[in-house]
């Protein structure tokens, strides 16, 4: 299933939620600039959506329970309104966070299987964990 082209051309769409669609190809995020919300949680992306460092005004972004590989980029440090970024149940994920995101820490809470920041050997005591599927969140140290 792929999102009807149009879709992302508008340029004033504030809220993305397209969860459990099976979406494998990452969208391409150049022409929405007022976005908000993303949420393309349950689905088998590989890689975090294209350009989506484009859409300044995003603050909040769940990807979880994806397919998603390799490393977090660090270009997510760059938007300037993100409060959450949820990366939970991906499973390919290197457990490293960039510097970058780290050094948000008390800005943007990040929601993952407990990625490690920088070279640390600890956990990010923003890491937050819901294994248990309940709802509550704790902290993944």
């Amino acid at each position: 299933i792929n999102i009807p082209p149009g879709i992302l051309d508008i340029a004033s769409l504030e809220y993305l939620t397209v969860r459990n669609l099976g979406i494998v190809d990452p969208i391409s995020m150049n022409k929405l600039s007022n976005l908000k919300k993303l949420d393309m949680s349950g689905n088998s992306l590989q890689s975090i959506p294209d350009q989506i460092e484009n859409s300044w005004e995003l603050n909040e972004i769940n990807l979880s329970h994806n397919q998603l590989q390799g490393t977090v980029p660090n270009h997510l440090a760059a938007l300037p309104l993100l409060r959450s970024l949820d990366l939970r149940h991906n499973p390919n994920l290197t457990e490293t966070l960039p510097p970058q995101l780290c050094a948000l820490r008390g800005r943007v809470e990040i929601f993952a299987d407990c990625l490690i920041c920088g070279q640390q050997n600890e956990c990010c005591t923003s890491c937050h964990s819901d294994d248990e599927g309940d709802g509550e969140t704790t902290n993944g140290a």
